[in-house]
Order: structure tokens, then C-alpha cells, then sequence
């Protein structure tokens, strides 16, 4: 029984974390195919930078809601079960994840402050970069709780 509850929450944990940072990863192969194909070098995907305009400049409408929900239960979860989650080598999904989201999500700052024509470049940028801050809480967490679970050295 104990086996089944430490599997359901890290199968949790993996969906809210995978949840959380699938939408970076999605603009990011979004506005490479759009570079890629763009004559001018210009994220020209119209509707790509609308939506991320929109979300970007107001955001707390859209994801604030979902990063006050999400990154607490995750963080929860991570810090109580942390002892019981090391199983199967499966937990370093939980470090990789964040860890590309957020190099993925700088480099989505960088392409739309570089490539996008529009006055809101800058606050779609800025949105991608606090977005890999709340990520680097936490894996700063998960780093800090694989730290205290390392024996001393004597």
C-alpha cells in the first residue's frame, strides 16, 4: 500500500511539473519553426506572438493562477515525500524537467526580445524570464533536499 501512495504522488508530481512547464517548450518549437521558415528572420507567427502577447501582458489573469496552484502543491509534495521518492532513478525527472524549462524558457526570452517586431517584445521577454525564476525556486528546493539527504563526510 505504501508502494502504491509513494507512486501516485510522484506520478503527480511528474504530471503537475510536466503541465507547468510544457507550455515554454511549445512557444519555443512554435517560434523556432516559425524562425525557420520566416524569410525576414522574424518570429511571423501572428497568432504564436498574439497569444503570448496576451498572456505576457497580463498575466494574472492567465498563469498566475496556474504558478499559485501549481509550484506550492509541487513544492509540498517534493519537501514531505522527498525520503520515499529516491525509487528507480525516476526522480532525476524531477530535477531535468525544470532545469531544461528554464534554460528553455531564456532562450524564449531572447528570441522574442531579438525576433518579434512588436512594442510588447520586451514584456513577452520578461514573462519568459520570471517564468524560469519561479522554476529555479524550485530547483533550488530540490537541490537543498538532495544536499540534506547526502551522508557527511567524516
Amino acid at each position: 500500500m505504501a508502494d502504491t501512495r509513494v507512486a501516485q504522488r510522484f506520478l503527480l508530481l511528474l504530471v503537475l511539473l510536466c503541465f507547468y512547464c510544457a507550455g515554454p517548450i511549445v512557444v519555443f518549437l512554435m517560434a523556432l519553426y516559425s524562425l525557420w521558415w520566416s524569410p525576414g528572420l522574424e518570429i511571423e507567427n501572428e497568432t504564436l506572438v498574439r497569444v503570448v502577447g496576451e498572456v505576457a501582458s497580463n498575466p494574472g489573469a492567465y498563469t498566475n493562477i496556474i504558478h499559485q496552484m501549481i509550484m506550492p502543491v509541487v513544492a509540498v509534495i517534493t519537501a514531505a515525500n522527498y525520503a520515499s521518492l529516491t525509487f528507480s532513478g525516476l526522480v532525476a525527472w524531477m530535477f531535468i524537467i525544470p532545469l531544461v524549462t528554464i534554460f528553455v524558457c531564456i532562450v524564449d526570452a531572447l528570441l522574442f526580445n531579438v525576433f518579434v517586431s512588436s512594442s510588447d517584445a520586451a514584456v513577452m521577454g520578461q514573462f519568459f524570464i520570471s517564468m524560469a525564476g519561479n522554476l529555479a525556486v524550485y530547483v533550488m528546493l530540490f537541490v537543498g533536499l538532495q544536499l540534506g539527504q547526502t551522508p557527511a563526510d567524516s
